[in-house]
């Protein structure tokens, strides 16, 4: 009587969804061994001690059997390869799926199932974006597709989102100034209607006072949002100049005298003069009572404030 051959199949194990196996079994006795496994379909090579299983989708029971050659004795064992996990898949994702023009979008493969060893591999239409991070953000300006190519290590599955963009409102500031220090307050004008300023000077609905500002450049910005809730903005530099200096008024002899004299005002400015007489020259010849003052307007336009006024008195001659 010849004993039967001892046959072990291996040990059972459990493997991802798609992925192949090795089966390490051992056979002893009196050789040499024919090996014969089953279910043949799953197996790359059914007749050897150790062969690798096909990629698996399903848990599979393997039967060895292995027959000496020598006694014609057979024994048999059988080993389970469990699958865990299910196909491999992507659903991709875009977070928010609607947004304003260069907002960031938040992409999520969303992969599930295979052996859960993926790389990722991300591309666009219109194209410009590409990624193998699994959950990339991206910063559409346009209508955008995204498509996503999972692969883990055995499989690829391709998937894609599409992003709707709306575009930015077209925003415009109409430049304004230079101004004085000492103009009135002008309303500046943003289009669309119905935005918000800002800046050194301006209230929110755009009312620019130049003393409020200050002498300086003053950025002023004007920001709309749309219907969609999408935001843009226009900004203009504002130019306010300082007044001249207040001059002063020299005079060149008495301010009081008798009928008949006369007195010369100068003004320290070396331009720009106007005097309250209505002359513009830099002296003037007074010769009547009077309170006399000068102001000074500068290359800009702007005028300084009088000066203090020099009073002037004629005497009348004795009868």
């Amino acid at each position: 009587v010849n004993a039967l051959p001892l046959v072990y199949a291996g040990e059972d194990a459990t493997i991802p969804y798609g992925a192949s196996r090795t089966l390490n079994a051992s056979v002893s006795g009196t050789g040499p061994f024919t090996y014969s496994w089953t279910p043949s379909a799953q197996l790359l090579n059914a007749s050897i001690e150790d062969p690798t299983t096909t990629n698996l989708t399903a848990t599979t029971i393997f039967t060895l059997v292995a027959t000496s050659t020598s006694t014609s004795c057979s024994n048999s064992d059988a080993v389970t390869i469990t699958v865990s996990g299910g196909a491999l898949n992507a659903t991709p994702t875009a977070t928010p799926g609607t947004v304003c023009a260069g907002a960031q979008v938040q992409l999520n493969a969303g992969a599930s199932g295979g052996s859960g060893t993926n790389t990722y591999l991300w591309t666009s239409d219109p194209a410009g974006f590409t990624s193998t991070l699994a959950n990339p953000t991206a910063n559409p300006s346009v209508n955008t597709i995204y498509y996503v190519a999972v692969n883990d290590g055995i499989t690829t599955v391709n998937a894609q989102v599409s992003v709707t963009v709306n575009a930015l409102p077209a925003v415009t500031l109409q430049a304004a100034g230079p101004f004085c220090v000492n103009a009135a307050a002008v309303q500046l004008n943003g289009s669309p209607g119905g935005g918000s300023y800002s800046g050194t000077g301006v209230n929110t609905s755009g009312l620019f006072t130049p003393a409020t500002a200050g002498p300086g450049s003053h950025v002023i910005t004007y920001i709309f949002t749309d219907a969609s809730s999408c935001t843009n903005s226009a900004t203009t530099t504002i130019t306010v100049n300082a007044l001249p200096a207040q001059p002063t008024i020299s005079a060149g002899g008495p301010t009081t005298f008798c009928t008949g004299g006369s007195v010369t005002l100068n003004s320290s400015s070396a331009s720009g003069y106007s005097w309250s007489t209505g002359s513009t020259s830099q002296s003037i010849v007074v010769n009547s009572t009077g309170s006399y003052t000068v102001r000074v307007t500068d290359g800009n336009g702007c005028q300084s404030a009088a000066s203090v006024a020099t009073v002037v008195t004629v005497n009348a001659l004795p009868v």
